[in-house]
């Protein structure tokens, strides 16, 4: 049974609101029609009228096409604004300006009010229509059997005068077979029944009071119904009437098709008997109080007035719009006018409004230009607002701004210096921006001038660079002293060879490559095996397979003669992943034959890496700060073909591994990406191999991934079949993830198997049963330790507010702890955050309120922050220890960004500009992390915040107001990143 919250339940509501504004335009459309076709024969009003009544019918399926939509993409962008809403921007990463997390648009006011009105209502609309549609289609069924029990009851004529002319007049009209006739006490007037075997049944009076000539147009109309099959039209119009009852349209609709059929009818029976006005005065006399049943089409159906004056051609007052009926088709065409264009009006407004504050900005910025560290964080605001016009669909805009900031770099002053580096990867970008937007010839050029740029620096004395392999880390690091080093150099060209191989350049992109293996010498032996490899790998796909071997098989030798053993080890992982991006999977495992446990699941994780792409905005973790994600949502395979091809094989490698717990997460990751390829069936043969973890076999920190990492995958498999529109097994396959979570016995790896499951039955639109599922993960919270209990209970508020239960998630809030407060801060930003999408803005207000008082609450004299955890080694592939807190110096900050940013929500912008005012100008604990300075940071939060709530003049009246420009041009480049977070192009 469909859950009354699911997904195809919920479209089906909105069906039926949005039927409501169609059918009004179907209906002034055939209004407006029938006055155009007054004097027109009936065949064709007929041919208009029943059209009009089949796209009404059909546009339900229609509008429940377009509105439906996957479980995945329904939730998936909701849950990416709420986690990002929770999540303050300086998160993503404490250096300079980052791009957020992606978020949907803000929708209009108007929008807001009119789908708040109607929202509360959605759910219980498809239960009107099943109850409603099930009344009249009952009333339908008792009509049939009424029509049944006439057709019992009635006298049949075999013989005689009536059925002789019955035979006739079928003849003359070339209907086949015999048309049955008989008479039947309870009617008052002819009619026809039945679509198998049709019967025309006479009143008794048609014996005993009628002449000959009255009975052959009578017989004549009924006939004329026959041949029409119109018997068989009036009962699929019966059933439109019963689906769609609850539309005024169609009945109008309806009532106008049977007129029509009516007059079709009165048209042949006067056009063979020529006699108008014996046909009206039989019509007239029969239009008295009898039997009627809406199964059957009785002669005297429709009104009367009407036939009778058309058999005349006298003008025809339905035709004629009344005063009443004008005021209602001016309001009929005001709403729609107001439903159907009012919110697409309002989204296209802001799209445009965001367009001219990026012009705007872009200009401004112009005026900005200043000393040398000033004109590089310009020429990145200036990318970042090409980007952004772009993706708001001012294609021709974006372009001229990427065109501008590549020129301001191509003019600078390039010393070589390393902050350099991040200028002249710009270089590239930009062209590659431009080439995915069909700008090629553009492209070219710019790769053509930053190719000399950098072919000019390639000679310049360079510091050789060395392997420093990390401990933990998944392969190796290369350290680099200067910019100036050939290395970065080469990594450079090889950056524009892969443009050229884009571009269709073969020979440029050969020529690049070579130069880049010329960069290398006087390098080390395995590093020059690692970037020879990777050579190889791009002069295959540039088309030289010879060149592409001689490459491979020089690293070959050059890794066997590396200096150290660290050294030869990493030389042996990247020629195994240059070897695997040619295609050689084979070589590419046997590189790693002699590799301990720890670095081949290390490589194979860097092999998976090359299979797919991840959308660097995407949020890697959850409000609570427990990543709960195998393989991140934000990874697309690249090429689904090979992606099948290679990771069963990839699979396989890890079979003989003794690491239970990275071959567990690998093999994870594995048959996530299968079931993202396609693969299912292999998808879940991986998953059934994972190694059972359990965590009292593994002491120490937990990050929740050691019983709940098979169930959870199971759970990944079943969702991404769903999206891929296989339901088949989805149902199966969750049931079964959740016996196997259930028997869990960590109850913190239970929890987390849990929420999880509920997460993906909610994506699927299975809101009932995710509730329940969460509801179970909360009642075993209690009993965690902290942090885990109040990071685990941040989560399940997510997943409440993503299944829709505000009022469960805002209960479920007020257990978080609240020192350290980041769970309960990210909590209530997203139940507000839902609350400002469903156009509740007291419910926003109120929400944000309560995050301002904990934000602003006293800390605990007894309070211990947790050990302080370097922020550099967070990313998307870090399983968070969440019983590690992040530094409390950076918790500090973010906190105080945080209360400025909700004040300036709350009080207005200019509360929040004396606040920043009042900051220091720096501060020495965020210096030494490498962060951004206090006031720059809540510059840049205000600003981003106001622009995704949709206070556009609110986010230019802070820029305006910042009086330092090094400060104006980090907040603008804020100001790019949250501009093109909009849907719709």
């Amino acid at each position: 049974m469909i859950a009354p919250a699911s997904a195809l339940w919920m479209a089906a509501g909105w069906t039926m609101v949005h039927l409501g504004w169609a059918g009004i335009l179907i209906g002034v459309m055939a209004a407006l029609a029938r006055r155009v076709l007054g004097s027109a024969r009936p065949e064709v009003r007929y041919a208009v009228a029943l059209l009009a009544l089949m796209i009404l019918t059909a546009s339900p399926v229609a509008i429940l096409a377009a509105v439906y939509e996957s479980p995945a993409s329904v939730v998936n962008p909701s849950a990416s604004s709420i986690a990002s809403a929770a999540v303050p921007v300086m998160q993503a990463a404490p250096g300079a300006p980052q791009r957020p997390a992606a978020r949907p648009r803000t929708p209009g006011r108007h929008e807001v009010e009119v789908r708040s009105r109607v929202e509360v209502l959605v759910p219980y609309l498809p239960w009107l229509w099943i109850s409603g549609s099930s009344a009249t289609l009952l009333l339908l069924a008792t009509g049939l059997v009424g029509v049944e029990g006439l057709r019992r009851s009635s006298r049949p004529i075999h013989e005689g005068p009536i059925a002789e002319l019955v035979d006739k007049l079928a003849g003359s009209l070339g209907i086949a077979g015999r048309v049955a006739v008989g008479v039947c006490d309870r009617l008052a007037s002819p009619v026809l029944v039945g679509i198998v075997r049709p019967m025309i049944l006479l009143p008794p009076a048609a014996l005993c009071g009628w002449g000959i000539d009255q009975i052959e147009m009578v017989l004549l109309h009924e006939l004329a119904h026959l041949r029409r099959r119109d018997n068989l039209v009036n009962l699929a119009q019966r059933v439109a009437e019963s689906l769609l009852f609850f539309h005024p349209a169609t009945w109008w609709l309806s009532s106008w098709v049977r007129l029509e059929r009516e007059l079709c009818c009165d048209r042949l029976v006067v056009d063979r008997v020529g006699e108008p006005r014996a046909y009206a005065e039989m019509l007239a006399s029969m239009a008295t109080p009898g039997h009627r049943t809406r199964a059957a089409m009785p002669l005297a159906d429709g009104p009367l007035l009407t036939r009778i004056r058309r058999l005349f051609n006298l003008e025809d007052r339905s035709m004629k719009l009344s005063m009443p009926e004008g005021l209602g088709v001016a309001g009929a065409l005001a709403l729609v006018a107001t439903l159907a264009l009012g919110s697409r009006a309002d989204a296209t407004n802001e799209i445009e409004a965001r367009r001219s504050m990026a012009r705007q900005a872009v200009a401004r910025l112009e005026a900005l230009r200043g000393p040398r560290e000033r004109e590089a964080s310009r020429i990145d605001a200036l990318e970042a607002f090409g980007q952004a016009q772009i993706q708001l669909g001012d294609r021709e805009a974006g372009v001229a701004t990427l065109r501008r900031a590549f020129e301001a770099i191509d003019k600078g002053d390039l010393t070589g210096a390393e902050e350099d580096r991040g200028r002249i990867d710009s270089l590239i970008d930009i062209p590659r921006i431009l080439l995915s937007e069909g700008e090629a010839d553009v492209a070219r050029g710019m790769l053509d001038r930053a190719t000399r740029l950098i072919d000019s620096r390639v000679n310049k004395p360079s510091n050789p660079s060395r392997v420093a392999p990390i401990e933990g880390d998944r392969n190796f690091t290369i350290r680099v002293e200067h910019f100036s080093s050939n290395l970065v150099l080469a990594e450079f060209l090889g950056s524009i060879a892969q443009q050229r191989i884009k571009l269709g350049d073969r020979e440029e992109a050969l020529r690049l490559l070579r130069r880049m293996a010329d960069c290398l010498e006087g390098e080390s032996a395995g590093l020059r095996a690692i970037y020879l490899g990777y050579l190889g790998s791009e002069m295959q796909k540039a088309g030289d397979p010879a060149g592409a071997r001689d490459l491979i098989d020089r690293a070959r030798k050059l890794a066997e003669a590396a200096a150290t053993p660290e050294e030869k080890e990493a030389a042996r992982i990247g020629l195994s992943r240059a070897l695997a991006r040619s295609g050689d999977i084979d070589g590419a495992l046997s590189m790693l034959v002699d590799s301990g446990p720890a670095r081949l699941t290390s490589t194979l994780d860097g092999l998976l890496r090359d299979l797919i792409e991840s959308d660097t905005r995407a949020t890697w973790y959850g409000p609570g700060l427990l990543k709960v994600t195998i393989g991140a949502d934000s990874f697309k395979v690249t090429d689904p073909g090979t992606a099948r091809r290679d990771l069963p094989r990839y699979a396989r490698a890890l079979a003989g591994v003794d690491a239970p717990i990275a071959r567990a997460r690998l093999l994870a990751r594995i048959a996530h990406l299968q079931a993202k390829a396609g693969d299912f069936a292999g998808a879940r043969e991986t998953a059934g191999a994972i190694p059972a973890l359990h965590r009292e076999d593994h002491p120490g920190p937990s990050d929740g991934f050691y019983d709940a990492i098979r169930p959870v995958t199971f759970a990944l498999i079943a969702r991404e079949q769903a999206e891929a529109g296989d339901r088949s097994r989805v149902e199966a396959e969750l049931r079964g993830a959740l016996d196997e979570a259930r028997a869990i016995n960590n109850r913190g790896e239970k929890t987390v198997a849990l929420m999880v499951i509920g997460r993906e039955m909610a994506r699927l639109g299975d809101r009932a049963a995710a509730l329940a599922v969460l509801g179970e993960a909360e009642s075993l919270v209690g009993t965690l330790p902290e942090p885990r209990r109040s990071r685990s209970l941040a989560m399940i508020v997510t997943e409440r507010i993503h299944a829709g239960d505000l009022a469960g998630a805002a209960a479920s809030m007020t257990a978080i702890r609240s020192y350290p407060r980041s769970e309960k801060l990210n909590a209530l930003r997203g139940i507000a955050e839902a609350h400002r999408r469903a156009g509740d803005i007291e419910g926003d207000r109120a929400f944000l309120r309560q995050e301002l008082a904990a934000c602003e609450a006293e800390t605990p004299k007894d309070a211990r922050p947790g050990p302080s955890q370097r922020l550099d080694v967070i990313s998307i592939d870090t399983f968070i220890d969440p019983d590690l807190e992040s530094a409390p110096e950076m918790d500090r900050f973010t906190q105080r960004d945080r209360s400025i940013t909700i004040r300036g929500l709350l009080d207005g912008p200019e509360v929040a500009l004396k606040l920043i005012g009042e900051l220091p100008a720096d501060d020495p604990d965020l210096i030494r992390q490498g962060a951004m300075t206090r006031r720059q940071s809540a510059y840049g939060s205000l600003v981003a915040m106001l622009i995704y709530r949709g206070d556009l003049a609110g986010a230019q009246a802070v820029i305006d107001a910042i009086p330092e420009p090094d400060l104006k041009v980090a907040a603008m480049t804020q100001m790019a990143f949250a501009l093109d977070n909009i849907d719709g192009k």
